[in-house]
């Protein structure tokens, strides 16, 4: 055989023979079948007889397969392989021991290996598994970051949504008895002395019988916003509001000492802030009854699901028999306050 002829595929081994479209029972020329990936030259024996030892990676290309036996014996889902290995001379034969060149199990999987097919010379088994191995723990790092983000914007929305609830739940109980709430302290207290006072708006039967609801309504909120402004000011606490009842506590649930003084301001101004207000009806200043009276009560949380701070005792129902009997825009005091 003539150096220059070139060399022909005679023989592969029967996982490559798989590979290669059910096996090759022509003896084509090699570079019918392969080609060179790196070195680009002839696939000529003489050429290659030369050649230092060294890796020679080649891969079927379905261009350069010409030959009609070879075509019919291809098979369509047949994935194309690169092999890598070295050349070993035997007189005028050469040997090419290959395996084929696999970076993942997914590669593995997709040319019908399985890890057991590679050589136990080559070290391509321990870089594969080394690969997924890596590629595993990348999949699991990039997970946890995902998790943690996600964790984040989940806490960040906690810690506003209890924001919110903390602030809805001041609004509805004062802030000292939320805390006690929160830290499931009991809330029920005794005062031995505290200032109760009662509003109300003077011919309001008269003005929602005349009036729609939505002037009402839109009466009513005017001067309660003007009524809370004031009660903010003078460091007291507004109970509840009842149609046009407006109910006032000082020294609770906070005590203060000079409670008597805090809302007997607050009346005046009140009954000031009421003139700002006009009535629907006749187009004149709003006018209103102020009862005070001070005296002991009992006070506590009342309800689970909408919770009131009430309170109870003679104080309250002297402080609102005091508002029934006062007269417009005037402030009905008893002796003890």
């Amino acid at each position: 055989m003539s150096k220059s002829v070139h060399m022909k595929a005679k023989i592969f081994s029967y996982n490559m023979k798989k590979k290669s479209g059910g096996g090759i029972y022509i003896q084509p020329r090699l570079k019918e079948v392969h080609a060179r990936v790196h070195i680009q030259s002839e696939l000529l024996y003489a050429y290659w007889s030369n050649m230092p030892k060294n890796h020679f990676p080649l891969f079927q290309d379905p261009k350069l397969i010409n030959i009609k036996g070879l075509r019919q014996k291809k098979n369509r889902n047949t994935v194309l392989v690169l092999i890598i290995g070295e050349l070993v001379w035997s007189g005028r034969l050469v040997v090419f021991i290959c395996s084929p060149l696999i970076c993942t199990l997914e590669e593995l999987r997709q040319v019908s290996l399985c890890v057991s097919d590679i050589p136990k010379f080559d070290n391509t088994r321990e870089l594969i598994l080394l690969r997924h191995q890596r590629a595993t723990e990348f999949d699991l790092m990039k997970q946890l970051e995902e998790t943690t983000a996600a964790l984040q914007i989940t806490t960040k929305a906690l810690e506003e949504e209890m924001v919110r609830t903390e602030s809805i739940l001041n609004m509805i109980v004062p802030p000292l008895v939320s805390a006690k709430l929160k830290r499931g302290e009991k809330v029920q207290d005794f005062f031995q002395e505290v200032t109760v006072m009662f509003s109300d708006v003077v011919r309001f039967t008269v003005i929602a019988s005349h009036c729609t609801p939505l002037e009402v309504i839109n009466m009513l909120n005017l001067l309660y916003m003007k009524f809370d402004a004031r009660t903010e000011e003078y460091g007291v606490y507004k109970v509840e509001t009842i149609g046009d009842a407006y109910m006032v506590v000082g020294g609770a649930p906070e005590w203060v000492w000079d409670h008597a003084v805090r809302v007997a301001r607050l009346a005046l101004s009140m009954v000031q802030e009421a003139h700002q207000v006009t009535d629907p009806v006749t187009n004149t200043p709003l006018q209103i009854r102020v009862g005070i009276h001070t005296g002991p009560v009992v006070a506590g949380c009342i309800g689970s699901k909408m919770p009131r701070y009430c309170l109870f005792g003679d104080t309250v129902n002297t402080a609102s028999r005091m508002e029934s009997h006062s007269h417009p825009d005037k402030i009905h005091v008893t002796q003890h306050t």
